[in-house]
């Protein structure tokens, strides 16, 4: 487990990490690419079965998508390439990493 997994994974136990969140995380461990880091970080961390992506949705709150390996990452990758989001950051913001 990678450095950027284990404080994503340590943080998501107490509370949703929402990949801002974890962008910023990678940013301050010297990632170059701190968003590609970050989806990294959360695709692996599904991938091992120790943490679930999703969004926040008003109401239920965190909704994880069913999703698995290759499909999961064409779902994360086109959700927050969105061009109908009017805010660009509000993916960002709203897709979340949920410790298991």
């Amino acid at each position: 487990m990678t450095p950027l997994e284990a404080e994503v994974l340590a943080r998501a136990h107490q509370e949703w990490v929402t990949i801002a969140e974890a962008a910023s995380i990678a940013r301050d461990q010297g990632a170059e690419d701190p968003l590609e880091a970050a989806l990294s970080c959360a695709l692996a961390l599904a991938g091992q079965r120790v943490a679930r992506v999703g969004r926040y949705v008003p109401g239920p709150g965190f909704v994880p998508w069913p999703q698995m390996g290759g499909e999961l990452s064409n779902r994360l990758r086109a959700e927050l390439a969105d061009p109908s989001m009017s805010d660009p950051l509000e993916a960002q913001s709203d897709i979340m990493i949920d410790a298991v």
